[in-house]
């Protein structure tokens, strides 16, 4: 079940393009973390950086995570990981953006 709070283990967003492949790695800190609660909302605190955002489990696969469909690449007890690869035409060449989070109780 994904609901709860999950620490952040690790972040990864890599951006791909013709021109370039840029990593932006995370290591989680002590106190960051991912909270899905009942209420529909997932809070967050990470990076230095809290948030809230609507989520909504679509599919033993598929959570809808503030407009984003990511898939839940494993679930278990004690782990989580999200994994999202969308296309940024916003940058030229457009690039491909894969980010992961990996969560852990």
């Amino acid at each position: 079940m994904v609901s709860g709070k999950w620490k952040v283990s690790s972040l990864q967003e890599t951006h791909t393009s013709t021109a370039d492949t840029v990593s932006y790695p995370y290591t989680g800190q002590s106190g960051d973390y991912m909270d899905f609660r009942s209420d529909g909302k997932m809070y967050s605190f990470y990076d230095n950086y809290a948030d809230t955002t609507d989520y909504k489990v679509l599919s033993d696969k598929y959570l809808l995570l503030g407009g984003d469909s990511m898939q839940i690449k494993t679930l278990s007890d004690a782990s989580l990981t999200l994994y999202l690869k969308y296309t940024d035409a916003y940058y030229s060449p457009v690039r491909t953006v894969e980010v992961t989070y990996n969560l852990a109780k």
